[in-house]
């Protein structure tokens, strides 16, 4: 539960900077490592 709310801050920064397409494959990257 932590790392995917970090991940959600994070993903925000990320969206803001580089676009939607990043935020989806590093949000989609967190949750590889997840499992």
């Amino acid at each position: 539960p932590i790392i995917i709310s970090l991940a959600e801050t994070k993903g925000i920064s990320v969206e803001y900077t580089l676009g939607k397409k990043l935020l989806i494959k590093y949000q989609m990257l967190l949750l590889l490592i997840n499992f």
